[in-house]
């Protein structure tokens, strides 16, 4: 098998690929690498491999300046754990590499063990809730151990056999004794942080849980600088993530020159897309049957890459006045691309962003395109116009608009152009379209005037409409009466 040079790893890696742990080729001192888990590149990377005919994982420090420290930083981390018994994947060997000064550590790999990350998401209201309460456990065996995780993900637990273990030991902080009340919650807002406002009641919950575990008296003198932290936590990760999705990085690809700004979502990468990409018109040359719309300002297409379906939105240049005129202003593709985004941070469905492409002249800005997946759904004008849809579901289905704009209240967003054409019934749930003129608003009033705006478009799709008119105005009623939104 091929063996590389440890300073090549970077997102396009050659798989499989060998190391070497000692001198010799037999099958003990010989790890295959089969799939990329994670990479910050020069600095480390992990693996799923293979060694000893056994799964395991591997994380190689790649900076042979620091990989010596960081590997040792890791193991202390890793023996913390196994001596106050906190469940964790064992180590099975740790060293320094022969080649590229770089170290190693090889984990044994857990069968049938899920992300929690995944198990999260996938999770009912009542299996967060479950959920939590495991975690709450968990956080409160290593805050009275002395130990807290620093770089706090839920990707750092996995679950199986109904146990949660600990991964990535090398961000954890040893204390001589158990954390006090101001570290605890220092480090419990760390974690909340990771979960969306609309849980804000399960987090409250597990809260009085983890106190409880704690053995704490007045808890709830504590709730307050909880959730303080846990909000300005929250803010903080969102505009790091959000600086994030417009450079390179694990999750994105990101190619940028003088005359042209490409950004994408890193698991498209393939020979095909990136050739359509590179000429986005391309999928607009293929006759009629792929336009969905064709406008002045933006032209709307569907298209097929490696057997994905795709809708892009060109955002035109009607001549040389508009392109003066947008020329030193943000793109709408490139708004599109960031709010995409941000509804995925607050949990809002939306049609997922692929790619972000730009003509750029310098600094000027021209002609764009933002590519996202297609949402296969039915329209929500043809929802609520069906026949075949009982009235009851169309209440339940009412509630669940509503609910997308006190989320959206929540989050301080103000759609813009709230059509009922730019929500499709997909699932049984809405998902919200066309986010070009989406705005975070500062000022409760500018919020103020933004929800009334789009309450007011959406309320006017439904004139002509006496039953889903009264419908929608009873679901949207909580919203109005709260925001005392001035709607006619």
């Amino acid at each position: 098998m091929v063996e590389i040079s440890l300073s090549d790893i970077n997102y396009d890696v050659a798989l499989p690929f060998a190391i070497t742990l000692t001198e010799g080729t037999d099958d003990d001192t010989q790890i295959k690498c089969v799939e990329l888990i994670r990479l910050i590149p020069g600095r480390r990377a992990v693996f799923r491999a293979e060694w000893k005919n056994t799964d395991v994982f591997v994380k190689i420090f790649l900076d042979k300046n620091r990989a010596a420290n960081d590997m040792d930083k890791e193991r202390a981390g890793v023996k913390a754990l196994k001596d106050r018994s906190i469940t964790a994947p064992a180590l099975l060997y740790s060293g320094r590499l022969y080649t590229d000064g770089a170290c190693i550590l090889v984990y044994e790999s857990i069968d049938h063990a899920v992300n929690a990350r995944d198990a999260w998401q996938e999770a009912t209201t009542r299996g967060k809730s479950s959920l939590l309460t495991e975690f709450m456990g968990l956080l409160a065996q290593h805050h009275e151990a002395g130990l807290s995780q620093q770089d706090m993900h839920l990707s750092n637990f996995i679950i199986a056999d109904d146990k949660l273990y600990t991964l990535d030991a090398a961000d954890i902080k040893i204390s001589s004794s158990a954390l006090d009340v101001r570290d605890s919650i220092k480090n419990l807002a760390m974690f909340f942080s990771l979960l969306h406002k609309a849980y804000n009641t399960l987090i409250i919950k597990a809260y009085n849980e983890y106190s409880t575990l704690r053995k704490w008296q007045h808890p709830q003198d504590h709730v307050q600088v909880l959730q303080k932290k846990i909000e300005n936590l929250r803010q903080y990760k969102k505009k790091k993530y959000l600086k994030k999705i417009f450079r390179e990085c694990s999750e994105f690809v990101c190619n940028k020159s003088f005359r042209k700004y490409i950004v994408y979502d890193r698991r498209y990468d393939t020979e095909q897309f990136r050739k359509n990409i590179n000429n986005p018109d391309h999928c607009f040359d293929e006759g009629d049957r792929n336009i969905i719309k064709r406008g002045n300002t933006c032209t709307i297409a569907t298209c097929v890459i490696d057997h994905n379906t795709f809708v892009i939105k060109r955002y035109n240049i009607k001549n040389v006045m508009h392109a003066c005129k947008r020329a030193f202003r943000k793109t709408r593709a490139m708004n599109s691309w960031l709010n995409a985004h941000r509804l995925i941070i607050d949990d809002i469905h939306s049609a997922r962003p692929v790619a972000l492409i730009e003509n750029r002249f310098g600094p000027l800005r021209g002609k764009a395109w933002f590519i996202m997946r297609h949402v296969n759904g039915m329209s929500c004008v043809d929802y609520f116009a069906s026949d075949t849809i009982q009235m009851d579901d169309k209440k339940i289905m009412a509630n669940r608009i509503a609910e997308l704009f006190e989320k959206l209240a929540m989050h301080r967003l103000g759609h813009g152009d709230m059509k009922a054409t730019n929500i499709i019934i997909k699932n049984g749930q809405p998902v919200l379209l066309d986010l070009d003129a989406m705005r975070e608003h500062k000022s409760d009033a500018s919020l103020k005037r933004a929800i009334t705006k789009d309450v007011q478009r959406f309320l006017e799709n439904w004139e002509g409409s006496d039953p889903m008119s009264k419908i929608f105005r009873f679901s949207l009623d909580k919203l109005i009466r709260n925001m005392q939104l001035p709607v006619a």
